[in-house]
């Protein structure tokens, strides 16, 4: 690149928290740079992108799942419809049931308001044609599905480079430069700078004291010859279906081994899970690992730094990204652009002001 060019925004990062952002601000009218490492793997990448408006472990609704859900429903498909691409895919979550006890149990559950508009209220038998271990059933979760992660950011990144708002290059914190009431990085000048980096954020100069709580996670991909499903399973892991026999699997949970290499432990994992699962052999064709950007209170970081108002943060999204990156994306578009006062407590980074003294 020759020459300084100005843009009202740059956004660091293109997974899926920088990619919901980056549109929300063009839709607004904004003009962005978006810089993405072309090295990094990043959560996002692997993710199976599933949306899910239920807890299943404890049978309870996700924080604020019915306005979430709406939101990203739409926006998705807005977004793909633009892109030109089909990355949106509602479908039921299948719970696998094997004790009668759990089966009463989510049957009381499906009679609570709360969760009665996400839930089948009765569980579904097994048909005899799909050769899965579930003695009682299935337990039908509603108003769920996945996101293909992989094509929407794809799409994306093409979109963003015809318009010449895409720069693939990695960053060092050292380029960026902090000016009065202006913020640049390499040769390029913004009114403000907006970290979406995923779990890099742990090294982050500015925005290094949240409290981030990484967890690595690993995935298959698997191809099973005579399962035919057409909704995704669950029981301990997720088998969402890819197409052509193809299923994505996963994710393990790992706390202490935060590299992006899989493991022979995540593979080992997976596999006796999935073996209590599937009655049919399979085939492991990939296996990915990727970086989740938890938090400790399992809510997004979003915000300006408290002492530096060209710097912003836009991330923390978790397991639940898919869910939650495009509200709050406009949510935090809207409170960029001066039509909102002040973003919600619980997501704002206010909340964690104190730290930043120790």
């Amino acid at each position: 690149m020759n020459g300084e060019m100005k843009y009202d925004f740059i956004i660091i990062g293109q997974g899926i928290a920088g990619s919901t952002l980056a549109w929300s601000l063009l839709q607004s009218g904004k003009k962005i740079m978006v810089v993405d490492d072309p090295s990094g793997s990043g959560a996002s990448k692997v993710a199976a992108g599933i949306f899910n408006p239920v807890v299943l472990k404890r049978l309870t609704t996700s924080w604020r799942a019915g306005e979430l859900l709406s939101f990203a429903g739409s926006f998705y498909r807005e977004l793909g419809s633009v892109l030109k691409i089909d990355c949106y895919h509602p479908c039921p979550i299948l719970k696998i049931i094997t004790t009668e006890s759990e089966k009463a149990y989510w049957e009381a559950k499906a009679m609570e308001p709360e969760l009665s508009p996400f839930i089948h209220p009765k569980v579904l038998s097994q048909p005899d044609s799909i050769p899965l271990h579930a003695s009682e059933g299935f337990g039908k979760v509603l108003q769920a599905g996945f996101v293909n992660i992989r094509k929407l950011l794809d799409a994306f990144a093409g979109y963003l480079q015809e318009r010449g708002s895409l720069t693939k290059a990695a960053l060092d914190y050292r380029d960026i430069r902090l000016g009065k009431q202006e913020v640049s990085w390499q040769n390029i000048k913004a009114s403000r700078l907006i970290f979406c980096e995923g779990y890099q954020a742990v090294k982050n100069p500015w925005f290094g004291y949240l409290p981030f709580k990484l967890a690595k996670g690993e995935t298959l991909t698997i191809r099973v010859e005579g399962l035919d499903l057409k909704n995704i399973v669950r029981k301990r892991i997720f088998i969402m279906p890819l197409g052509k026999e193809l299923y994505k699997v996963g994710s393990t949970y790992e706390w202490d081994d935060l590299t992006e290499h899989p493991s022979p432990q995540g593979k080992a994992e997976l596999e006796e899970k999935l073996r209590k699962i599937i009655r049919i052999p399979f085939q492991i064709v990939d296996h990915q690992a990727g970086i989740r950007p938890t938090v400790t209170d399992r809510r997004p970081l979003i915000g300006i730094h408290p002492e530096i108002k060209e710097l912003g943060i836009f991330n923390g999204m978790g397991t639940k990204g898919i869910m939650l990156a495009p509200f709050f994306a406009s949510q935090f578009t809207a409170f960029l652009n001066g039509q909102r006062n002040s973003l919600d407590r619980e997501i704002d980074i206010k909340r964690y002001s104190a730290l930043m003294a120790t």
